[in-house]
């Protein structure tokens, strides 16, 4: 959350800027190409970089074609792309959200501490970008454990070692 908090200043301060105003410019332009965009996405190139993303994340995991498939086909979506870019942009601060949520979000923005019981789970080859566990370890005050799976287990826990990722719900309803 503190990440997220930085880089939503971050680019609030950037938006001052001449680069920023730029920048803004060209994505006027690049609205217009969108649709386009959009379309070949919805084609094939989204389980491309979907893809190439798992292979980021988890680079030691070997999933096989049948695998990426199944996952692969929520992006048939017609909506995905969009809600991708909003997802990212919303991220950075640079659209606005669901209004409805405005309240949780403020709240949520004060990093609040988390009292119910907590595992939380990293793979030893994690490549996605995440903070080391002692950046957030603090916020839990309720029970709480962290639990590093070995063995080359990147970001996609839940397929790449389901029953450590079992375990931890299974050891957590007894907490």
């Amino acid at each position: 959350m503190q990440a997220i908090k930085e880089a939503r200043a971050g680019a609030r301060r950037a938006r001052r800027s001449t680069a920023y105003r730029r920048h803004r410019r060209q994505q006027r332009v690049g609205r217009e190409a969108e649709p386009a965009v959009s379309a070949a996405i919805r084609k094939g190139a989204s389980r491309g970089r979907a893809g190439y993303i798992w292979q980021i994340a988890s680079p030691k995991w070997q999933f096989d074609e049948a695998t990426f498939e199944r996952s692969a086909s929520a992006f048939d979506n017609p909506d995905h792309v969009a809600i991708s870019i909003h997802n990212y942009r919303w991220r950075l601060g640079l659209a606005e959200g669901e209004a409805r949520y405005d309240e949780l979000e403020r709240k949520l923005a004060q990093l609040p501490s988390i009292e119910v019981p907590t595992i939380t789970l990293e793979g030893d080859a994690n490549g996605a970008p995440h903070p080391e566990p002692s950046a957030y370890a603090n916020k839990f005050i309720g029970h709480y454990e962290h639990r590093r799976i070995t063995r080359g287990i990147g970001h996609n826990l839940p397929q790449e070692a389901p029953r450590a990722f079992a375990q931890a719900i299974v050891d957590v309803d007894r907490f």
